[in-house]
């Protein structure tokens, strides 16, 4: 699946569009397929340093998604 990473600190420019491996789940969840999504002005703060998290991370946002299975 898709992923939006940060490893470094700054602008748009240091966002990284990846591959990353579908999570595992088990009977009692579901795996959506995401349509899209948005980034919020807490993320955007995390991307420039000013609100400081362990990087990398990965956006969460606010899904539109289509349940997969």
């Amino acid at each position: 699946m898709k992923a939006i990473r940060v490893y470094n600190y700054g602008s748009t420019d240091a966002l990284r569009h990846e591959e990353v491996p579908v999570p595992a789940f088990d009977k009692h969840q579901v795996l959506l397929k995401v349509e899209a999504t948005s980034v919020n002005h807490l993320e955007v703060l995390m991307i420039s340093g000013k609100n400081r998290e362990i990087c990398p991370f990965s956006f969460h946002g606010y899904p539109v998604s289509i349940v997969q299975a």
